[in-house]
């Protein structure tokens, strides 16, 4: 079922751009996501998402119908007019690569909520701690994950005291790190810029989520500032209606006044 949101689906139409500019997405759970296609689109688009190796058809939109592949029982994934992909209350399980009628679109990775996020200059050093509820075992295991897809962690990154230690940072060790499987904290690794543009050309690190994510039933904040610009186009054209219809109106008054006063000029 389509999103039903007037507003929102003007707001699309409009140039809205939530996730557009990003291959890698990073968000809460609990949040709605907003992907749209990175080529132009046909009347018949296929959502798809590939994981561990399986790619699993979602949806497929068919003009103003939403066909879903799969068992969607609390209504979380939708479609906006520009064929973009809604995911209502995300779920760290929807982390993955997202894939617009076979081309890619974005690897999206939703971490669980209250997840500390850890933004942090590359070449620099970071240390990484186990969660306070984690075991008391003194070695435990580490593993990262993006877009719900294993990573492999640097053999140079060493553990001491359940501490992940990096010596120096890299944009490629950005990712979900679990200690011992509950989740540590997300590692954000931003880029140095060079003055001389030496740094131009490179792949931004994903942009990392707020930490309060919106009511369940509310539109991305971000879209409230381009529905307030739609609903002024919508006062606009439904006055600029308004004053077109007056006008025929009267044209017509005008026209009816005239009519018996030919018809009397033409009686015998």
């Amino acid at each position: 079922m389509r999103v039903n949101i007037y507003c929102c689906l003007l707001a699309c139409a409009l140039g809205c751009h939530v996730s557009a500019d990003l291959f890698h997405k990073v968000v809460e759970e609990r949040q709605v996501v907003i992907l749209p296609c990175r080529q132009p689109v046909k009347n018949k688009v296929t959502w798809s998402r590939e994981r561990d190796g399986r790619k699993v058809d979602i949806l497929t939109v068919d003009g103003d119908r939403d066909i879903k592949h799969i068992k969607d029982p609390g209504k979380r994934f939708s479609t906006f007019a520009d064929k973009s992909l809604v995911i209502a209350r995300a779920d760290v399980s929807d982390s993955g690569k997202y894939l617009c009628d076979d081309e890619e679109a974005v690897e999206l990775t939703v971490i669980p909520l209250g997840t500390r996020i850890h933004s942090v200059t590359e070449r620099t050093s970071f240390s990484l701690n186990c969660p306070h509820d984690v075991g008391g075992s003194h070695d435990p295991g580490w593993r990262r994950e993006m877009a719900g897809k294993e990573k492999p962690i640097r053999s140079d990154v060493s553990t001491e005291s359940r501490s992940l230690i990096f010596t120096e940072v890299g944009p490629g060790d950005s990712g979900l790190y679990y200690c011992d499987g509950k989740p540590a904290g997300y590692l954000n690794v931003t880029t140095q810029k060079k003055p001389d543009g030496g740094g131009k050309g490179k792949t931004p690190p994903p942009t990392p989520p707020t930490t309060t994510p919106p009511p369940e039933n509310s539109a991305p904040s971000d879209l409230w500032p381009v529905c307030v610009r739609t609903v002024v186009v919508v006062i606009y054209l439904i006055t600029m209606i308004s004053i077109t219809a007056a006008t025929w109106r009267k044209a017509g008054q005008i026209q009816n006044q005239k009519r018996p006063s030919a018809e009397r000029g033409t009686d015998p």
